[in-house]
């Protein structure tokens, strides 16, 4: 809808993913337009969304494959292969230093990588890896995140109990960049809980990158100086200290 006169019923055009034929024209011109994103694909209720760099911005979508656009969603197109049938994007991650570095995580813990902008991701973390650490843990990849100041470190959140080890919720990459793509694990100071978030402060750095990092946990937020080499914790919440103490009873 382009003019306020075409707020009324049946003059709202629509752009996106639906179904049925696009329509109009209507009272300022427009039509419907499909962006390209398949209704048929397999898909998170709540779908990953990432922003590139680039004026206006790329934009990414998470269903079985990854989509991308360059005119602000109004027309999507594949960007990577179907990565496994039946499992849908849970996290996408691109650089802001580069458009062509895109790393994305499923819902099993598979992880899948380009920095060439090549439709063809190679799988860099989680079961079956070829390309990289095949030990991260075999659970939703909550979020991903590439360093602003160095799009070769990378970091891999996950987003639900049962680690396999003791604090196995955040893991950390210096050679996004390479062949193969070493992660490990970077949650000394972390509890065990689900890591829902992540954001990388690009001001302060040291050695090319940034050193101050955030995640925000199921219990707060934990802070790291040291790029993930140690997490400072919050005041924990009333009511998980409560649950704690009610298991040591």
């Amino acid at each position: 809808m382009l003019r306020l006169d075409c707020a009324a019923e049946g003059d709202w055009s629509f752009h996106g993913a639906f179904a049925g034929t696009p329509e109009g024209a209507y009272r300022d011109g427009s039509f419907d337009t499909q962006d390209g994103i398949n209704l048929g694909d397999t898909v998170n209720f709540y779908a990953p969304q990432a922003l590139g760099p680039g004026n206006p911005n790329t934009w990414y979508f998470g269903s079985d494959k990854l989509y991308r656009t360059t005119d602000r969603a109004d027309t999507a197109i594949v960007a990577s292969q179907l990565l496994e049938p039946g499992v849908p994007i849970s996290a996408i991650a691109i650089s802001p230093q580069d458009d062509n570095v895109r790393v994305v995580g499923l819902n099993n813990g598979r992880v899948f990588a380009t920095r060439t902008g090549s439709n063809a991701l190679v799988q860099i973390a989680g079961p079956g890896a070829t390309n990289g650490t095949n030990s991260t843990p075999a659970l939703p990849v909550g979020r991903i995140a590439i360093d602003p100041n160095n799009s070769s470190v990378g970091y891999l959140c996950f987003s639900r109990y049962g680690f396999p080890g003791a604090s196995e919720q955040v893991w950390k990459t210096a050679n996004l960049n390479e062949a193969f793509v070493e992660f490990t694990p970077a949650s000394r100071g972390l509890p065990g809980v689900p890591v829902n978030a992540i954001a990388i402060d690009p001001v302060t750095a040291a050695n090319g990158a940034s050193t101050d990092v955030y995640v925000g946990t199921d219990i707060g937020v934990y802070y790291s100086a040291d790029g993930g080499g140690f997490w400072t914790s919050p005041v924990a919440p009333r009511e998980y200290l409560h649950a704690l103490q009610s298991r040591t009873r």
